[in-house]
């Protein structure tokens, strides 16, 4: 059991032979303590005796029991709050010798808000430093505090030293005491009180008046910044990961550092990156000091090449092509060595996206076969329970790459899927609703402020707007984005690229910020805008999303309606309507439009039209059959029939009913 008064043990560390931590040992005879144990004398053996049998070998005993010592207790606590002085200092509560580089008052050992003591350097001239097995002992400080016990890192290294300078040196061993004791809490609440009177210590121990320090020949200058233990976890090919432990504070992380290979033409990636560095802080980022999101990314061999012929990854993400070019390298060393292109990226993505829609098996198959079994898998799924996500992840793992596209076209597809549901897929008749199962709606399942909006504008309409063409002023710099988008033809219903459409694109633009901002105050022409005229009432920023919006118009014989695919970054470009933003390539990046006709010969065929508008009817699903019946009773038509005959009993043979058929045929959709 540890003694719960004795706070730690110093112990001489010379090894330059000089002294002066021997000395220091025995200079303070008040905290002194002999050997616990002592060597024995070695025993004098003449020439006739017998040679005895060879000891046992005895357990290591630990070098400090046959050492003397300095005892630190709570019991004899320091003088001030400031802790157990070190210094030459004949006041100080350990004194040591007046040699070059010992301070009047050197340093102290006091304990931090955890109750962890450490030792702090009080500004000495020549500094201190604080080895922990060797480590960190060059280091040296000023001005600073090391952790030296409740911890579990200090607590495990074998020594701790103490480097008052060159030639004096004192091997602490701090007992390990339990943080949480009542006792120990306790102890050091009494610790930092002091045990003396202030009054009777003014002139005794003044920390603030101190005379010069004697410079030490050949001792290091003290350097600044923070002092950290570092231990090797694990090693990579291109880099180290080690855990890494403040002496001052206590904290501790995993530290990844770059291998020397991979710090090659470093000189050239500083520029590189200062270069990055000075862009991104010119952009106004939507992230402020108080809300900061941290993203780790593992690059793994990332080069700047488009030679991709490195066989690396992980075997579950790993695209069926990079399979084919390692068995064909390992038996066909002689052909040169086949790249890769980025569709081994859209591959991966497709195996992670699939693992959201069906639980892939596990990667027990090797190679190609792997390959085939998630394919094969996704395929199933996809015929049991079709959906346009499960399409598009099929064409991510189409296993001829040319068939997975490009990243841009993966991604405008992934703007046009709709928000599915696990109804949408399901297969059921059922017969109209009535009024009471509509009403019955919960605020939760359908909620007006998330719903997309739909506007109409007719065919003169859109023909006017395609007319118009704002006037330009001669000195003005020409905005060539807008210049080329307005050059669509005027009278053309369906452009050639929806995208590129100006007039298509600043309806959606309105229609979202007519959803997400609210009304604006009316003025006195009885029109609503905002204005940033007035100081300090800018616009307020409302909760942009993504959102899908509609806009039907008419054709030749057709319908048309097309769809706007806005993003929440789009919005938040235009959040300040006075500003237009500049695109220099003349593409809207953020919003994608997509269009479906539907025919009216011979005539308008709901089923048509409620497929091109499916996502904005109320819990609209796509027909899957049809049922016909005959509610004549329900209609009524029976008791206006056996009414009609009570009218001819009262009023005579000639009053004449109207005739209705004998039933009305419905046709349910779904």
């Amino acid at each position: 059991m540890a003694d719960t008064d004795l706070i730690a043990c110093l112990y001489s560390a010379d090894d330059a032979g000089v002294g002066y931590s021997s000395r220091a040992i025995a200079m303070n005879t008040s905290r002194y303590a002999p050997p616990l144990l002592t060597l024995p004398s070695p025993k004098q053996r003449f020439r006739g005796d017998r040679e005895s049998t060879e000891p046992a070998e005895e357990a290591e005993v630990d070098v400090n029991l046959y050492r003397s010592r300095l005892e630190l207790r709570f019991s004899r606590g320091p003088q001030t709050d400031a802790g157990l002085v070190f210094g030459w200092d004949r006041n100080s509560d350990i004194v040591l010798p007046q040699v070059p580089g010992i301070s009047f008052h050197h340093c102290t050992l006091t304990f931090d808000a955890a109750n962890r003591p450490l030792i702090k350097d009080l500004g000495s001239q020549g500094g201190t430093a604080v080895s922990y097995d060797a480590e960190a002992g060059d280091q040296i400080r000023r001005d600073f505090a090391w952790i030296i016990g409740g911890h579990e890192v200090p607590q495990g290294k074998k020594t701790t030293v103490i480097h008052f300078s060159r030639h004096l040196r004192l091997q602490i061993v701090v007992t390990g005491h339990e943080l949480a004791s009542p006792t120990y809490i306790e102890n050091v609440r009494r610790f930092r009180l002091g045990t003396s009177d202030p009054e009777k210590l003014l002139g005794r121990l003044d920390l603030t008046s101190r005379p010069r320090t004697r410079p030490a020949s050949g001792a290091g200058t003290p350097s600044s910044g923070p002092v950290v233990l570092r231990k090797i976890l694990g090693e990579g090919g291109f880099g180290t990961v080690s855990h890494a432990w403040d002496v001052t504070t206590g904290e501790e992380y995993a530290l990844k550092e770059p291998s020397s290979k991979a710090r090659q033409n470093i000189d050239g990636l500083l520029r590189v990156w200062t270069k990055e560095g000075a862009i991104m802080e010119r952009i106004s980022h939507s992230r402020q000091w108080d809300s900061i999101h941290v993203k780790l990314a593992d690059f793994g061999i990332h080069k700047d090449s488009f030679d991709l012929t490195t066989i690396v990854g992980t075997r579950y993400y790993t695209a069926p092509e990079i399979f084919i070019e390692s068995d064909r390298r390992i038996y066909d060393d002689a052909t040169p060595k086949k790249g890769f292109t980025a569709a081994i990226d859209l591959w991966s993505l497709g195996v992670v996206l699939g693992q959201y829609v069906v639980p892939l098996p596990r990667c027990d198959a090797a190679g190609l076969a792997w390959c085939r079994t998630i394919i094969d898998v996704i395929k199933k799924s996809l015929e049991e329970k079709p959906s346009e996500f499960k399409k598009l992840i099929a064409t991510l793992l189409a296993w001829n790459p040319s068939d997975r596209g490009s990243a841009m076209d993966c991604y405008r597809r992934a703007l046009c899927l709709p928000q599915e549901t696990e109804e949408d897929s399901s297969f059921t008749t059922v017969t109209t609703e009535t009024a009471d199962s509509r009403a019955a709606y919960s605020q939760s399942e359908y909620d007006l402020c998330n719903s997309p909006m739909l506007c109409y504008v007719n065919r003169s309409q859109l023909s006017a707007m395609r007319n118009i063409r704002p006037p330009t002023d001669q000195e003005a710099a020409v905005n060539w984005p807008v210049f080329r988008l307005q050059k669509a033809k005027a009278k053309r219903t369906i452009p050639e690229i929806p995208d590129h459409d100006v007039q298509f694109a600043a309806i959606f633009l309105a229609m979202a910020q007519r959803h997400f901002y609210p009304t604006p105050p009316a003025s006195s022409t009885r029109d609503s805008f905002w204005t940033t005229n007035l100081p300090g009432t800018p616009i307020p920023r409302p909760n942009l999303d993504n959102i899908t919006l509609h806009i039907l118009t008419e054709g030749d014989d057709v319908l048309i309606v097309y769809k706007g695919h806005v993003t929440r970054k789009f919005l938040e470009r235009f959040h300040n309507p006075f500003a237009a933003p500049r695109d220099e390539e003349g593409l809207v990046c953020g919003m994608h439009i997509e269009y479906t006709r539907v025919s009216m010969k011979p005539y308008l065929d709901p089923q048509d039209l409620g497929r091109a508008l499916g996502d904005i009817i109320i819990r609209y699903q796509y027909p899957t059959k049809e049922t016909s019946h005959y509610d004549a009773v329900d209609n009524g038509i029976l008791n206006e029939e056996s009414n009609c005959k009570r009218r001819r009993q009262r009023e005579g043979p000639d009053v004449q009913c109207d005739e209705h058929p004998v039933g009305v045929k419905k046709r349910c959709l779904r």
